[in-house]
């Protein structure tokens, strides 16, 4: 699990410099994002695999809950604005700057 983790880091770093794909309106950013997202994803799929099937109860820290605290303001934040798809997914053209991002 541990070594499956380090490979997709790894290629995070490796392949999102290298990522173009020439048929999108965003030549650079929006692949790259692609990218990282479903790395993202992966990369949480396994984090929480390891927790219930460890059991494992993880331990947090003073920064953890800061950082908890911050997501939770991100999330009110995005169920009480205004446009949520753009709060959700970013800026139509940047896909950046949502809750997504």
């Amino acid at each position: 699990m541990k070594k499956l983790s380090t490979i997709i880091v790894n290629a995070l770093l490796f392949f999102t410099p290298l990522i173009v794909f020439s048929q999108t309106s965003e030549l650079f950013e929006f692949n790259k994002i692609i990218f990282i997202y479903i790395c993202s994803i992966i990369l949480f799929g396994l984090l929480i695999f390891k927790l219930t099937a460890d059991k494992l109860k993880p331990k947090l820290s003073f920064f953890d809950i800061l950082i908890l605290i911050f997501l939770l303001s991100q999330i009110l934040s995005t169920i009480f604005s205004i446009d949520r798809h753009t709060s959700i997914f970013g800026y139509y053209g940047r896909f950046n700057g949502g809750l997504v991002s």
